[in-house]
């Protein structure tokens, strides 16, 4: 899900998805609908929202799109969720049921979680997380030597 009020999407929410993806796998995106929320906010600035879901079509959920996922709008009521659940609900049943990579890679592949796509994914996202705290106190070391 992403919030269709922010302008851009946020680098968490990118790794997040960057990281479904590798779980999931191009397989299996026809059984995913990639969700925006807050609609309702948006009012009258609906083109705003139309322009920010044309972007997250073309930039962020384009490769899950090409394979199969579905895009749903949530218009923050119970209509609005009942029906991204029955087209969830018909999709599924008219698609094969298909492994996640992730199940394929850790049960028939035997590989450790480190070794799978989402593993690899993850440990990206902790070694760029870290790489960033450690940035953090020496810019603040920096900035105290400049004041002081």
């Amino acid at each position: 899900m992403q919030r269709i009020i922010d302008p851009r999407m946020g680098s968490t929410p990118h790794r997040n998805l960057l990281t479904f993806g590798e779980l999931t796998g191009s397989q299996s995106a026809d059984n995913i609908i990639l969700v925006s929320t807050m609609w309702d906010i948006l009012g009258p600035m609906a083109d705003v929202g139309d322009r920010r879901e044309q972007r997250l079509k073309d930039e962020y959920w384009d490769v899950m799109i090409y394979h199969g996922a579905t895009v749903a709008r949530f218009l923050n009521n119970s209509d609005s969720a009942w029906e991204i659940i029955d087209n969830f609900i018909s999709r599924t049943q008219e698609i094969k049921k298909t492994k996640l990579t992730f199940q394929d890679e850790r049960v028939v592949q035997k590989k450790k979680l480190e070794e799978t796509s989402a593993g690899e994914a993850l440990s990206w996202n902790l070694d760029e997380l870290v790489r960033r705290q450690r940035k953090r106190p020496l810019a603040k070391v920096t900035e105290m030597r400049e004041i002081g």
